[in-house]
C-alpha cells in the first residue's frame, strides 16, 4: 500500500502515501499520523532509515515490484473507474504478474499500474479493522523462468471515500489537481471513524489513520511507504519547489 498517510484525532497531522492502495508506483496513499509518531519517523536517519527503507520496497538494489503479464490492462474498461471506490460491475479477469522468485516477497507489492497487490495477512488486517474493500484472485509467476509459484496474493480494491482534503487551504494548480505544492486536510468530522478511505477530491490519494499505520507496523507489514500530507508535493509544483529549495540552500552557503 502503495502506496498511506495516518489519521489520529484529535492530534493529527497529515502524511502522504503508504506504497499502493490502487495508484501505482507510489500513487500516493495519504495518511494523518501522531506528531509522536511522525518525531520517531523523522528520527531515522543515514543507515537506520536505508535499512528500514530496503527491507521494505528493495532487495540487493533493485525495487521489489511485480509486472503484470502481457503489459498495462486497458482500464476504461473496468467501470465504474478503480479509484471511485465502487464495487466494479464485472469482476475483473485472472491477471498474472510476475516477479523475481528468489527475491524477499512483500505484503504490499508495486505493481506499476492501478491495481494493489496485497498478501492474505495485509488483508486479514484490514478486514479485522472493518474496512470496506473488494479482492480479486492473481497469478504468481517468476519472472524468468515463468514458473507459477506457490504464493498468495490478491488485487485490493478500497470501496472507502471521504472528504479528507481542504481544497480552500491546500495549495494546487486547479487546471491540474495533480501539481501540487501543499495540502490541508478538511474537518475531521468529515471523515471521523474512516480508518483508510481515498479523498473524495483527489482520489489518487488514499489516506490512514494514525492508529491503523501502528497496526501494521507492529504485524511488521513490508511493501508499503508513508509520506506527511503535509510534505505531499508533486508535479510542475514540485519543480518549481525543488529549484526554490535549491537556490535558497545555496544563497545559504554563500553567506
Amino acid at each position: 500500500m502503495p502506496w498511506p498517510c495516518l489519521v489520529d484525532q484529535p492530534r493529527s497531522k497529515i502524511l502522504r502515501r503508504f506504497w499502493g492502495v490502487g495508484g501505482g508506483v507510489l500513487a500516493a496513499a495519504v495518511a494523518l499520523a501522531e506528531r509522536l509518531d511522525l518525531a520517531n519517523w523523522r528520527r531515522l536517519r543515514g543507515d537506520n532509515r536505508r535499512q528500514f527503507l530496503a527491507q521494505l520496497r528493495q532487495w540487493r538494489n533493485h525495487i521489489l515490484w511485480a509486472e503484470i503479464q502481457g503489459g498495462r490492462p486497458n482500464f476504461p474498461e473496468y467501470k465504474p473507474h478503480w479509484w471511485k471506490a465502487q464495487p466494479l460491475e464485472s469482476p475483473l479477469p485472472l491477471f498474472t504478474f510476475m516477479i523475481n522468485e528468489k527475491a524477499p516477497k512483500p505484503d504490499n507489492y508495486n505493481t506499476s499500474t492501478l491495481f494493489d497487490l496485497y498478501s492474505p495477512r495485509l488483508i486479514s488486517i484490514f478486514r479485522e479493522a472493518g474496512i470496506q474493500f473488494e479482492t480479486f484472485p492473481a497469478q504468481i509467476i517468476d519472472r524468468k523462468t515463468k514458473k507459477p509459484l506457490d504464493v498468495t496474493y490478491e488485487i485490493f480494491h478500497l470501496l472507502e471515500m471521504a472528504e479528507g482534503i481542504d481544497l480552500e487551504k491546500s495549495d494546487y494548480d486547479v487546471d491540474s489537481p495533480y501539481d501540487t505544492r501543499h495540502l490541508v486536510m478538511a474537518d475531521e468530522r468529515l471523515y471521523a471513524g474512516k480508518l483508510l478511505f481515498r479523498d473524495r477530491e483527489f482520489m489518487d490519494l488514499v489516506l490512514m489513520r494514525a492508529d491503523l499505520k501502528h497496526e501494521l507496523d507492529q504485524a511488521n507489514i513490508t511493501g508499503c511507504r508513508y509520506t506527511l500530507v503535509e510534505e505531499y508535493v508533486v508535479g510542475k509544483l514540485a519543480w518549481e519547489q525543488y529549484v526554490q529549495n535549491a537556490v535558497a540552500e545555496q544563497e545559504r552557503k554563500s553567506k
